[in-house]
């Protein structure tokens, strides 16, 4: 089992060195997206966000790591990371982190997950949060970084970011418990990136699915009352009252497909990457035997 490991891992190299070359960390900070340069005693990591598919997470990790969300264990504007050890490692599995230390469990709050199909657990690197039991609404600040591809976490557990600088694929495996992440920097890079806001207000409603432009979602056919949909910083939140297999479909309203997913949303909320131009468009949405039409207004993001 140890030299299939080692096997898989090797290929993780190959594939992340295909990818990005032999860029340095500054290189990549020139191309466009959301990243946190974490700072350890073993060597820096640079993780790039998939703030576009899991923005509640994402959001969550910016704004505790600039002290922009409000939390139990510091004072607002306090770095949240800063000087917390590697608490687990689990050699074959994760490194992990984010635990502060007192009688306070994590921030002081917990959120549920944002499960996008399209983001796995499939390499070393891939960056999640940890749970207090698989699937739950438990997520709050301890994150974590696999060594090696963990399919069996895909559908349970958020992946909200990837390392992507290779000599950080390296600081991953070398990381031992009790290590300490000494300094979180978070970049932002082009439009997208420094429109993504990570304040407290924003955090609130991505956390309680509340956008300024919910009054857009209505339904037109159906009256489903097992789901509820918003519009979540330029991406289409679905709300399972009841979680289970949820068939997902987009339409101008020429009636041309513009996006559709089948059997997702095992999870309470699914999160839908919508890149549309500005204007009216149909979603339609099937549980069981129920099915929903919706008429709506995206705003280009």
């Amino acid at each position: 089992m140890k030299h299939f490991s080692f096997k898989i891992c090797i290929i993780c190299i190959i594939c992340n060195f295909v990818l990005y070359g032999a860029k340095t960390a500054e290189e990549i900070l020139q191309e466009d997206g959301l990243y946190a340069t974490i700072e350890t005693e073993k060597g820096d990591m640079l993780v790039k966000f998939e703030f576009k598919k899991t923005p509640l997470h994402v959001c969550n990790f910016v704004g505790l790591a600039e002290g922009t969300i409000k939390n139990e264990p510091f004072d607002f504007g306090e770095p949240y990371f800063d000087g917390l050890p590697f608490h687990r490692v689990a050699f074959d599995r994760v490194i992990q982190s984010g635990d502060p230390p007192g009688p306070a469990q994590g921030p002081g709050y917990q959120f549920h997950t944002e499960i996008d199909p399209t983001l796995k657990h499939d390499r070393r690197g891939a960056m999640g949060m940890a749970l207090m039991s698989p699937g739950s609404a438990t997520a709050g600040s301890q994150w974590y970084i696999t060594h090696l591809p963990l399919p069996e976490l895909d559908g349970d557990y958020t992946v909200f970011g990837y390392v992507v600088d290779s000599v950080g694929l390296e600081v991953i495996m070398d990381i031992r418990q009790g290590d300490l992440v000494n300094k979180v920097t978070i970049t932002r890079v082009g439009i997208e990136a420094e429109k993504f806001k990570t304040d407290q207000e924003t955090f609130d409603n991505l956390m309680n699915g509340i956008t300024e432009a919910e009054e857009d979602i209505v339904p037109i056919v159906g009256n489903n009352s097992n789901t509820s949909v918003t519009i979540v910083q330029g991406h289409i939140s679905i709300r399972l009252n009841n979680p289970g297999p949820v068939d997902a479909s987009v339409y101008a309203t020429n009636g041309r497909e513009i996006f559709s997913a089948k059997n997702i949303g095992m999870a309470k909320n699914v999160i839908i990457p919508f890149s549309g131009e500005s204007g009216m468009y149909i979603l339609r949405i099937k549980q069981g035997n129920e099915t929903t039409t919706y008429k709506f207004v995206m705003q280009e993001y």
